[in-house]
């Protein structure tokens, strides 16, 4: 018997392979053949229907550069936040990656600037 926990969860795979897929300007074709499957197969998956094979699941993974942990939904809380943030740095194009990149050297200079600031005011 298949219960409701088990229906969502093959629904939100699916959407977020469709989504990865979409994102990395993917037809259906481009995936089923990648993985060795019909169109019709990844048509299924990705409306829920179905759950994909652990090897299968792999293929996809390395297919749309995505995690078996992102796909299934899987995180642990401690590190929620950051598998959360590196699967959106994954999703971006290069040139919002380069963006992004230059945001945390900004950060990081910033961090220091204020370090360097509160050790100057520590000494006052």
């Amino acid at each position: 018997m298949v219960n409701d926990k088990s229906i969502t969860e093959s629904i939100l795979l699916g959407k977020k392979v469709q989504v990865l897929r979409l994102k990395k300007n993917m037809k259906v074709d481009d995936v089923a053949r990648f993985c060795g499957k019909s169109n019709g197969y990844i048509r299924t998956l990705e409306s829920g229907a179905r759950m994909p094979s652990s090897r299968l699941l792999i293929k996809l993974c390395d297919c749309l550069d995505t995690t078996p942990d992102y796909l299934l939904g899987y995180y642990r809380s401690e590190n929620q936040n950051e598998n959360e943030i590196m699967q959106r740095i994954r999703e971006l194009t290069p040139a919002e990656k380069d963006v992004v990149n230059y945001l945390i050297e900004k950060i990081g200079l910033w961090n220091k600037e204020c370090a360097v600031n509160m050790g100057d005011f520590e000494s006052v």
